[in-house]
């Protein structure tokens, strides 16, 4: 009886001693749903836990909290109880300086918790494992990441482009996906021909996986994007014709939060990196790696003077080139893949800037007003500049585009200033990105299918005639899930109001749009979840293009647009244009019961579209 009752006293004296208020500075977050909003403090007592709170904005921002926000830390949950500092269920906006720092307390959570969750609704600010255990590191590598994808950049060289056509599989694991986040993965495609492309699809809420399959042409880089307002994104290159794991870490926006209270404190800015850590399969998973990782990309720095010759000039861009090449390689925080990586990239700014010096040479004159005449760049002064430059080297196929909006961008008679080869694969790849645009398009001419044959490289013949066959059929296929519908046979200067009359009593939201418009595309993205929603049955969804937009292409957009479809000639167009006020695409309008025409601006936004529409159908 003895030792139970000196047991008993025990572990009541323990109890007392346990600690009953704990304070955790800068508290490590393993993911957040926004970069808005960071924890840098957490106090807890047996009465209250208190988290001090900072808001990051732009001044005349708002910004709301509910007071529904709970705190969950193991299978419990703990209510809001008050704030000290902000109003919350009210839009409050940010002062000068673009931070608020406040406090919330909530329900005490237990002491032994070592971490917890903040949510404040479903589709409100998340922050994710805040930890209260006093972790000053995080781990190396984040869970669920494959053994063998755990070795870093390996690779010393840039692996080079691969020049065939095949269909693509690219599977994107969203590592650390927590219930309550958004699973929408979006891959923006930057080809090595033909114009960019985006695709989305929701990753599975077991497995964290979204998968994308698409018929591609040589290597490509992709942006991939996810939890939008938390900014999550990288870029990678895929193989094309090869099946590409992708894991993204999530947890990079908790360490952003992180990374951010340091930068604040010490009051000056330094460098951090934004980019997710991707980590693939494949032939080019070093690369995708270091770039990945790249801390800080070394660029060239040229500030020419007002009256500065075209020697000069010349002499410049070789020392900043110079310069940069040896910074690059004597940098210690850089592997040898990323060296020359980076070596690649001061390439293509090398070419960007001696095929962009007339430009360059003027704004310096404009900028300080001054009347004198630039001296004339030759090709001989472009040649001298680009001497470092091998273009018989394969290395920049791999970014494509880059290299368009560093060469045939600047000054489209490029490659002959340079003197390349009838039969060089960059004086044909300038060629064919044009051929390649009009085969994508269905406008592949017979004189182009001529030109195909010219060419030495058989991949841009392969690459036009598969990307040709590709938009007929698609074509083909959306023919019977498709109608368009007849235009009236009015004088153009009554059509729209003709169209606008098989609509009438009803709502409708109009948009004026061509295949070939990018944003156009943007607003389809954007509105989507407007049609999906309460508005579906309620709005009619009208959408006018032109016969600028090819028909394949054109069959092909609307197979997966719901909606009212019109394709009306060139000319009509212009006489809509004209008569209602617009000059580009895409134009919206939204059409009351009653007639009215609404064309104010906001339209392009789906919020302040459906608000004005639900004031529509109320009326």
């Amino acid at each position: 009886m003895r030792t139970g009752h000196l047991r008993i006293a025990l572990l009541l004296a323990a109890a007392a001693c346990a600690p009953s208020h704990r304070e955790v500075d800068n508290p490590l977050i393993e993911a957040a749903t926004s970069m808005t909003m960071d924890i840098p403090r957490v106090e807890m007592t047996d009465s209250t836990t208190v988290l001090h709170v900072d808001l990051y904005g732009y001044p005349d921002m708002k910004v709301r909290l509910d007071s529904t926000s709970i705190l969950k830390a193991g299978n419990e949950t703990y209510a809001f109880k008050r704030a000290e500092g902000f109003t919350m269920n009210k839009w409050v906006k940010f002062p000068k300086t673009g931070l608020i720092s406040f406090t919330m307390t909530f329900q005490p959570i237990p002491m032994k918790s070592k971490t917890m969750d903040f949510i404040e609704s479903d589709d409100g600010f998340k922050l994710f494992g805040i930890d209260l255990t006093g972790k000053a590191k995080y781990p190396e590598y984040p869970a669920g990441l494959p053994d063998e994808l755990r070795g870093g950049d390996s690779g010393g060289e840039v692996p080079g482009q691969v020049l065939k056509c095949g269909t693509s599989t690219v599977r994107v694991h969203l590592l650390g996906l927590r219930e309550g986040m958004a699973r929408t993965v979006n891959l923006h495609m930057q080809p090595l021909l033909g114009a960019t492309e985006s695709l989305s699809a929701e990753a599975d809420a077991g497995t964290g996986t979204a998968e994308f399959s698409f018929m591609q042409y040589g290597t490509i880089k992709v942006s991939i994007s996810a939890l939008q307002d938390a900014g999550v994104y990288s870029h990678v290159w895929i193989e094309p014709g090869q099946t590409t794991d992708v894991y993204l870490d999530l947890g990079k926006t908790g360490r952003l939060l992180v990374e951010r209270r340091a930068i604040e404190k010490g009051g000056e800015y330094q460098f951090f990196n934004y980019m997710c850590p991707a980590y693939t399969t494949g032939r080019y998973a070093a690369l995708n790696y270091a770039y990945t990782h790249l801390q800080e990309e070394i660029r060239m720095e040229v500030r020419p003077e007002t009256g500065i010759s075209a020697d000069d000039y010349a002499a410049m861009v070789e020392q900043a080139y110079a310069a940069a090449i040896d910074s690059v390689r004597h940098n210690s925080g850089m592997t040898e893949l990323q060296k020359r990586y980076n070596e690649m990239l001061l390439d293509m700014e090398l070419m960007q800037t001696a095929f962009s010096a007339p430009r360059m040479m003027a704004a310096a004159k404009a900028a300080n007003g001054t009347e004198a005449e630039p001296e004339e760049i030759t090709p001989e002064h472009i040649r001298r500049m680009l001497r470092p430059i091998g273009f018989d080297d394969m290395k920049y196929a791999i970014d494509g585009l880059n290299f368009i909006f560093s060469t045939k961008l600047c000054d489209p008679a490029w490659a002959d200033k340079v003197q390349l080869a009838e039969d060089n694969f960059y004086r044909e790849y300038d060629e064919a990105w044009q051929l390649f645009s009009d085969a994508s398009s269905d406008r592949l001419t017979d004189e182009g299918r001529a030109r195909l044959e010219r060419f030495a490289n058989p991949f841009f013949r392969e690459a036009c005639l598969t990307a040709d066959a590709e938009i007929r059929a698609a074509a083909a296929a959306a023919e019977g899930r498709i109608r368009i519908e007849q235009t009236p046979d009015v004088d153009n200067d009554r059509l729209f109001d003709a169209i606008a009359e098989r609509c009438a009593g009803k709502v409708v939201f109009v948009d004026f749009w061509n295949t070939w418009c990018t944003w156009c595309h943007v607003g389809f993205e954007n509105f989507e979840p407007l049609k999906g929603g309460g508005l579906a049955d309620k709005v009619v969804w009208l959408y006018i293009a032109d016969e600028s937009s090819p028909i394949a292409v054109y069959k092909k957009t609307i197979a997966d647009l719901d909606g009212v479809h019109y394709r009306i000639t060139e000319e009509q167009m212009e006489a809509i244009a004209e008569k209602l006020g617009f000059d580009g695409f895409p134009f919206y309008m939204i059409i009351g019961r009653d007639g009215t025409r609404d064309t104010r601006r906001g339209l392009e936004y789906p919020a302040t579209a459906e608000k004005r529409l639900r004031e529509e159908l109320q009326k």
